[in-house]
């Protein structure tokens, strides 16, 4: 009797570990990223469910770039951060499964946004400091300092913690009707600068206008500021605009929020908090900006440590 209790305390034992090492259950799930913000070329750690199921048919992606990683253990994976990656969703392939997703951040080598673009807490006191610029022309060339060029692609997502108040304006539509962001709190707001001498605002209209067409059955607002000197000069070049556009011809509203450079976006959400900001043209059709408005959406506002 004594042996078969033992034999059977054995089978027990071996059945936990089986079920431990994922052999009976083929899911994967990713729990968390530590730390929850790094440099390109760092190492940080992933944890969850199943990681270490096929150590050798592992990658780990940071939004479109894929990495092997240095090492998979049985409480996670150690990846090194990609050079080229942005802010964004990264998730694990294990073997032929693909976990869930997780923001994280990727910092600037020395933790800065891009020149020109100030800490969110900098905002603002943007409008002073601007006060007295001499504002380009279109069609000069770009050059360093220059408000109107366009910025490289940045990303930065705000949690909770980090979360600032929107700062309200009011500028027309094209009806001539004032328009204020206050009047669209309780929604989810994609605030968005640009014009039309501005190539890479001009690129990214397609897929701002598809989204724009989506926004109403999503629950989202799309606000397209406009920085030229006129709706007339927006109609001669895109005579068939589908954007609800805003006037900003002085650029007094994309000072106070601290955008220099072209296309910028910020995003806002149900409570009045800026969770998100975009510098630089966006595909708004990829499927990194669904899962992105999906989550937002659903949750309202932006998980708190995002790839925690």
């Amino acid at each position: 009797m004594k042996q078969i209790f033992a034999i059977i305390a054995v089978a027990l034992v071996v059945l936990l570990i089986v079920i431990k090492m994922g052999v009976f259950s083929r899911t994967v799930s990713l729990d968390g990223i530590s730390p929850d913000g790094a440099t390109p070329g760092e190492l940080i750690t992933l944890t969850g469910i199943g990681l270490d199921s096929n150590p050798s048919q592992t990658l780990v992606f940071f939004n479109h770039l894929n990495v092997v990683p240095e090492k998979v253990v049985s409480n996670g994976i150690a990846v090194r951060v990609p050079q080229g990656a942005t802010s964004g969703l990264v998730y694990a392939v294990v073997g032929n499964e693909k976990t869930n997703e997780k923001f994280f951040q990727i910092n600037s080598a020395n933790g800065a946004m891009p020149a020109g673009h100030p800490d969110i807490k900098q905002m603002g006191s943007m409008q002073q400091q601007n006060a007295g610029m001499q504002q380009e022309q279109p069609g000069m060339a770009a050059k360093a300092g220059n408000p109107m060029a366009s910025g490289s692609n940045a990303h930065e997502f705000y949690d909770a913690d980090k979360a600032k108040e929107f700062m309200d304006f009011e500028l027309p539509d094209e009806a001539g009707k004032k328009v204020k962001l206050s009047d669209f709190k309780g929604e989810v707001v994609l605030l968005h600068f640009w014009a039309t001498w501005c190539k890479p605002c001009m690129q990214e209209v397609p897929s701002l206008e598809r989204l724009t067409g989506r926004s109403d059955s999503m629950g989202l607002k799309v606000l397209a500021v406009s920085v030229d000197n006129s709706f007339e000069d927006i109609k001669k070049t895109m005579p068939d605009i589908k954007l609800n556009v805003l006037l900003d011809s002085e650029r007094k509203v994309a000072t106070k929020y601290g955008t220099l450079k072209f296309p910028e976006t910020w995003v806002i959400d149900k409570n009045g908090k800026i969770v998100a900001r975009f510098i630089g043209s966006r595909n708004w059709d990829s499927p990194t900006f669904v899962r992105f408005f999906s989550i937002l959406l659903k949750n309202g506002t932006v998980p708190s440590g995002m790839g925690k």
